[in-house]
Order: C-alpha cells, then structure tokens, then sequence
C-alpha cells in the first residue's frame, strides 16, 4: 500500500488533501440532501402529482365527454323516433277522423236530400190538390155559366176524384 501512496504522490496525490476534499464532500452532501434535495424533491414530487392527477382529470373529462356525446346522441335518435311515431300517429288518426267526417257529412247531405225529396213530393201533392181545387172549381163555374146549371158538393165531389183518377192513371 505504500507503493500506491509512493506512486499516487508522484502524480500528485496527497491522501491528507482527498481525505479533507471527501470530508468536505460529505459535509456538503447532507447540507445539501437536508436543505436543498429534500424541498426540491418534494417540490418536484408535489408538481408530478399535479400533472399526472391532471392527466388523470383530462382523461376522465374527454371519456365523460365522450358518454355524453354518445348518450345525447341516444337521446336525440330516441326523440326523433317518438316523434316519428307521433306524427305518424297523428296522421293516422286524422285519416281515421277525416273517414268519419266525410262518413258522417255523407249520412247527413243523405237525410237532407230525403228530407228535401219528402218536403218537395208533400209540396207538390199539395199544390197539385190545391190546382185540382181550383180548376175543379174554375170548371164548375164555367159550367154554371154555361149551361147554367148550379152544381152541387156531391157532383163536385165525384168530378175531383175522376181528376184525381186521370192524373193518378
């Protein structure tokens, strides 16, 4: 071992000065590993855990956007469906309700037109009793004047329903 210090002192190696530079070396090293790696590593460790919980963070948010995204899309498909459905529904019964207007229009406009048909024949039965009236009597008094005979209810009687029987036959 004296060899090596013999030779390590010709190149310039003093064993004194590298045992003081290594105790320097030492004192310095927990100087600085109690003052200053300490602080720093937590400070680096505290800014680690801030970035990877918000990376965390931005993970959660972009595949909650994403669920979000797939779930108004859902929502949107399912309310376009129902109103899809509704509106289909809707047309449907207003064909239903269109059918059973006109349906109804149809018996009504029917009954009007029999009801017409009915009013119109009884009107007209009448005016032709009340024609046969008059010309019965017209008849009668050109008779009277005529052939001036007075003619009696019975006659008059007999010659309206032998009319009657003419217009009827």
């Amino acid at each position: 071992m004296e060899n090596l210090l013999e030779i390590l002192g010709k190149v310039g190696f003093d064993w004194q000065v590298a045992l003081a530079n290594l105790f320097n070396f030492l004192i310095i090293f927990l100087l600085l590993k109690k003052f200053a790696f300490g602080p720093i590593g937590k400070l680096i460790k505290e800014r680690q855990d801030k970035i990877n919980e918000g990376i965390s963070n931005a993970e959660v948010s972009t595949k909650l956007l994403e669920n979000t995204k797939t779930e108004y899309e859902a929502v949107l498909l399912d309310a376009r469906t129902k109103a899809n459905e509704i509106i289909e529904q809707a047309k449907k019964e207003a064909v239903v309700r269109k059918d059973q207007l006109v349906d109804q229009t149809k018996i009504e406009i029917a009954s009007m037109l029999e009801n017409s048909k009915k009013t119109l024949e009884t009107e007209k039965n009448k005016m032709l009793s009340e024609t046969k009236k008059e010309i019965v009597g017209m008849v009668l008094q050109v008779t009277e004047k005529v052939i001036g005979i007075k003619v009696d209810q019975a006659y008059s009687d007999k010659i309206t329903k032998e009319l009657n029987n003419l217009s009827n036959g």
